[in-house]
């Protein structure tokens, strides 16, 4: 049995977007590891879906968002 995907989500470098914690880090002026945590947590939507999977793909025309209220200083660094 194959594991499924959500179908919005490119998968593979070959199928166009960019790592989800790159973009979240670029886009929230978050360092990577706060970008990993950030998403690890549950506190990252994609087009509204909470993505948890810090190597997810997204495409250049998805919306992100993180959790209202959550900051670079919310986020304990990663060691």
């Amino acid at each position: 049995m194959s594991q499924q995907r959500p179908p919005h989500f490119a998968t593979e470098p070959d199928e166009g977007g960019e790592r989800l914690s790159k973009r979240v880090a670029a886009e929230f002026g978050l360092s990577r590891s706060q970008a990993e945590l950030a998403i690890e947590t549950g506190r990252v939507r994609v087009d509204g879906q909470v993505v948890e999977v810090t190597g997810a793909r997204v495409r250049p025309e998805q919306r992100l968002t993180v959790e209202p209220g959550a900051s670079p200083m919310d986020l304990a660094p990663v060691t």
